[in-house]
């Protein structure tokens, strides 16, 4: 168990929070009693993991917590970087900097992601496989015209200053924001 007052920063495969995946299948089997352990453990600045290739972030509001789903290099479209991450770790706060960014919120995304909205693959012109040709994304119902990506919120990392997870006090004990 970690000191009173240290910080923990958890790594795993999959997504465990809902808003940070782009489908979602990409969630843990589990993901619900992991989230009970990290949220109830009262030192979890982030939980940091891979497997949704376009990657995602998100903070939840109940506990403060930082959820950092880190993009594919693989999947990176072509001339935006070669996708790095470097995490500085500090006493209070870890700052991440490198290249590329990803979607604030993915799960709250009502249409798909991957096909725009439309159920039809773009790469072959046949059912989108990760909405089933619904186009609807992980957060709702869409009515089947392509999403606005200008309301999108992108993360970056390539700032002169990265991105910062650090802690701040409150009534109920530590929390996280982002700075």
């Amino acid at each position: 168990m970690p000191e009173p007052g240290e910080q923990v920063i958890v790594f795993g495969h999959n997504p465990l929070h809902p808003s940070v995946v782009n489908g979602l299948d990409a969630l843990a089997w589990d993901y619900q009693e992991v989230l009970e352990v990290i949220d109830g453990a009262g030192c979890v600045l982030a939980y940091i993991a891979g497997h949704d290739h376009s990657g995602g972030y998100s903070r939840d509001p109940a506990t403060g917590i930082h959820h950092l789903t880190v993009p594919s290099a693989l999947e990176a479209p072509p001339g935006t970087g070669s996708r790095y991450l470097v995490m500085e770790l500090f006493e209070n706060s870890a700052r991440l900097w490198g290249e590329g960014g990803v979607l604030m919120d993915p799960g709250r995304t009502a249409h798909c992601r991957t096909c725009g909205g439309s159920g039809i693959a773009l790469h072959d012109g046949k059912t989108c496989f990760p909405c089933g040709g619904s186009g609807e994304g992980p957060g709702g119902t869409c009515s089947g015209r392509s999403r606005n990506t200008q309301s999108d919120s992108y993360l970056y990392f390539g700032s002169s200053t990265g991105i910062t997870f650090a802690r701040e006090p409150c009534r109920k004990g530590p929390r996280c924001v982002m700075s």
